[in-house]
């Protein structure tokens, strides 16, 4: 049995005692212990998950941060758009650092300011970070590291929705934006997420969501393009072109199993949230936010699938909501057999949302086997991360999911 297997076990251990009702110092300690697992696994990786090899190049041609202000005015950053990620990285090498000490500082960031706001939006921490590994920790954590620092700073920022700070939000999520320009799409949503929708506009809304899914009616690209003129960086052109334009980012997301799974679970959600709403709201302060984020989870899926890539990162930010959501549903249960009845199914829905990754499987090949630094260098073992890494990328270009 692997760690992620493991890991997903153990969190869901516990999840099932905070459910219940556990004492608070054993609570406590389950939440730092889960803390230091996932920063082991994600903060120690070693050529594991996708991204590796190229944080590993963008780590070579980052200079040290001495020069960096040189750097930026003489040109040599001007088609880099992540410039927050740039400026760490510069400072981590003019330590001394390495690409090892960059991702264990991003998971120490990532995993700190995880548990720190799940605390603060909801009782069952626990629950919601067992739903964070499932949806996000994966692929974010494990590989896109600079949309994991983005996701995570968008989950700070959210506490200026309810207490109507637009400018203190606007700021958060230009940080964010500096460590991956998908954030730049969180911007405009303050004014949707700071307000309460009536549950008929939510449910008309949502009907004609999904007929814009099943029709394949399209309109994101046409919208998208009107702003192309205004674009002045030359990479991000190119991402734009690219990201509107290349079949296999440019595609709609296929009716297969996983897709009829959450047209299903998006619409029993929408049904439950609906119908408890009210009580919901009086439980939790920061429902109606997360509530509002949910819904824009939703039009991402339906209405945005016609640009498959764009669409998945920044559904990311949006997936926060499924944690949170389904983490005060136990709440609305009274009888401790209810309780435990509803956050098995949670369980079951994790684990059957990680599969790929807690079991092995050939589209996961470049997390299998799990590397961790300190093992594959005190015992000098021989790693196999790139030769898993052209496995993962002759699969994925074969079943259409990359370019060659």
């Amino acid at each position: 049995m692997h760690i992620y297997l493991l890991a997903i076990f153990y969190i869901s251990f516990f999840s099932l005692l905070e459910a219940i009702g556990i004492d608070n110092r054993v609570r406590v300690y389950a939440i730092i212990s889960i803390f230091f697992i996932l920063l082991y696994i994600a903060g120690l990786k070693y050529e594991t998950g996708v991204d590796w090899y190229l944080y590993g190049q963008i780590m070579d041609h980052v200079k040290p941060i001495n020069t960096i202000f040189e750097d930026i005015k003489s040109g040599y950053y001007k088609n880099d758009l992540d410039i927050g990620y740039i400026v760490f990285i510069s400072t981590i090498k003019a330590l001394g650092g390495d690409l090892q000490i960059v991702f264990f500082c991003i998971s120490l960031f990532t995993l700190t300011t995880l548990i720190k706001y799940c605390s603060r939006y909801t009782p069952n921490v626990i629950t919601a970070v067992l739903l964070y590994y499932a949806t996000i920790f994966f692929v974010l954590d494990m590989s896109g590291v600079r949309q994991c620092i983005a996701v995570n700073i968008f989950l700070i920022a959210i506490k200026y929705i309810p207490e109507k700070k637009p400018l203190k939000y606007l700021i958060t999520v230009l940080i964010a934006a500096t460590f991956h320009w998908s954030a730049f799409f969180l911007i405009p949503t303050y004014f949707i997420l700071n307000k309460t929708y009536s549950s008929k506009s939510v449910s008309i809304f949502f009907v004609i969501e999904v007929c814009i899914f099943f029709f394949k009616i399209k309109w994101l690209k046409s919208f998208l393009e009107l702003f192309f003129p205004l674009i002045t960086n030359k990479k991000l052109m190119e991402k734009a072109f690219v990201y509107t334009s290349a079949v296999t980012y440019a595609s709609f997301r296929d009716l297969n199993i996983v897709a009829i799974g959450n047209i299903l679970f998006y619409t029993l959600m929408i049904i439950f949230l609906i119908r408890n709403r009210t009580v919901l709201q009086m439980k939790f302060k920061y429902f109606n936010v997360f509530f509002n984020i949910f819904l824009c989870n939703i039009f991402i899926f339906f209405c945005t699938s016609e640009l498959l890539d764009i669409s998945s990162r920044i559904q990311y930010y949006f997936l926060l909501s499924n944690m949170i959501l389904l983490s005060y549903i136990s709440f609305l249960f009274k009888r401790r057999i209810e309780r435990i009845a509803v956050t098995s199914v949670i369980i079951f829905y994790a684990i059957g949302y990680s599969k790929p990754y807690v079991f092995e499987s050939s589209f996961t090949i470049a997390y299998h086997p799990y590397q961790n630094y300190l093992v594959y260098k005190l015992f000098d073992k021989k790693s196999t991360g790139r030769s898993r890494l052209e496995l993962h990328q002759k699969i994925h270009v074969k079943e259409g999911l990359i370019q060659d």
